[in-house]
């Protein structure tokens, strides 16, 4: 969506700051003439200080509002379910639990996105990078390329706060949306779903198989048991059908009224 493209593309100028912030911040480590970083209690201060300084120079007033847009997203993702579910059954009722499922997947949003998050996922592994090289007596150039690679990436992968923030985005709307659509589902009784969403040469595998498919709920529960390349961590028969496919993905199962099941998938969960 526009508000998590967005957030995404502000990562890049993010990354780029905070990048010269710390190595000027570097400059103050004491090093010997051949270059190696001297293992003093100095250095290990200025390390401590890189790592405080980290997380502020990511957390701007501009990353902060892009944030903010963000989280917005989620009003725009519970209208279009409501306008959804109104049209397709007719026992659909709004329920505050509805709302309570928004904020919580807010929120997870929101701590993910902030200093939590930023300081588990950029700050401190960028505080080991930087208590590794200084322990071992690196080379201080060295240091400096295994940073840059870790912070801004390559033409290959994407710097290490890039990559979390689009999966963070990613991941916490498709999750939302399955909850929403769980929650309803349990109200309505509902129990024929379909893999919904685009395939593209990048879909994995688990996903080019199923999508476009009608399924029941058991056959998806099996699911879970299976091994693929993408799997989230912790996949379940209770959670799949918010996680589907895994990191990233953005293929959702979509509740349907059995009346629009084919009667050659009815014919194979019977048998």
């Amino acid at each position: 969506m526009e508000a998590s493209n967005r957030l995404n593309e502000g990562i890049k100028a993010s990354q780029t700051n905070a990048y010269n912030n710390l190595i000027g911040m570097l400059k103050d480590l004491d090093t010997y003439r051949d270059g190696r970083i001297k293992r003093t209690k100095a250095n290990l201060k200025v390390i401590r200080r890189i790592n405080i300084a980290l997380t502020n120079d990511v957390l701007t007033e501009i990353y902060l509002s892009r944030v903010g847009t963000f989280l917005n997203t989620f009003d725009k993702v519970e209208d279009l379910q409501t306008v959804y579910f109104k049209d397709a059954f007719k026992g659909y009722n709004f329920k505050e639990i509805y709302d309570v499922i928004k904020t919580q997947s807010i929120n997870n949003a929101k701590d993910l996105l902030l200093s939590g998050g930023i300081d588990t996922n950029l700050s401190q592994p960028v505080k080991q990078i930087l208590n590794n090289n200084l322990l071992s007596g690196s080379n201080y150039s060295k240091m400096v390329e295994e940073v840059r690679n870790f912070m801004l990436g390559n033409d290959e992968i994407d710097g290490r706060l890039l990559s979390y923030t689009k999966q963070v985005t990613s991941d916490s709307l498709h999750i939302y949306s399955g909850v929403y659509n769980e929650a309803v589902s349990e109200d309505l009784g509902l129990e024929w779903v379909k893999y919904t969403g685009s395939v593209k040469d990048t879909t994995r595998p688990f996903c080019s198989t199923r999508a476009g498919k009608y399924y029941h709920k058991s056959e998806v529960e099996d699911w879970a048991d299976k091994k693929w390349s993408g799997k989230m961590r912790g996949t379940n028969s209770e959670n799949i059908f918010y996680y589907v496919g895994g990191y990233h993905c953005r293929h959702i199962l979509v509740y349907v009224s059995e009346s629009i099941v084919p009667e050659s998938v009815k014919a194979r969960v019977k048998s």
